[in-house]
């Protein structure tokens, strides 16, 4: 688990610490979201960022063609980038505001 996953999880540990019930919906909304984003990363973007790696390294030479600028220039690796930076905003969004079921699964999709 990230450095950052880490801290999430355990801010909302204290925060929810003898003061909810552990199936609070924004509880099991934030956590839902950290696994959302362990398979992400793990599924999505670990397989497209090792590819890109072995590109880099096989490059030659100061130009950006062929594999490795269409590599680069594939949406999956930046939609799913972007995908954690917006989950991480909503658990911490449901860790200040608290919403029910709807709204933690609606701070999720957003």
């Amino acid at each position: 688990m990230p450095l950052f996953a880490l801290g999430l999880l355990l801010t909302g540990v204290v925060l929810a610490w003898g003061r909810w019930a552990w199936n609070t919906p924004w509880i099991i909304g934030s956590v839902a979201g950290l696994v959302i984003m362990q398979v992400n990363a793990g599924v999505v973007m670990r397989p497209r960022l090792q590819r890109l790696g072995g590109l880099i390294a096989a490059a030659s030479g100061e130009v950006i063609e062929g594999e490795l600028a269409r590599s680069l220039g594939a949406p999956g690796l930046w939609v799913a980038s972007q995908a954690q930076t917006g989950i991480a905003l909503g658990i911490m969004a449901m860790m200040v505001f608290r919403p029910g079921a709807e709204g933690s699964l609606g701070l999720l999709a957003v």
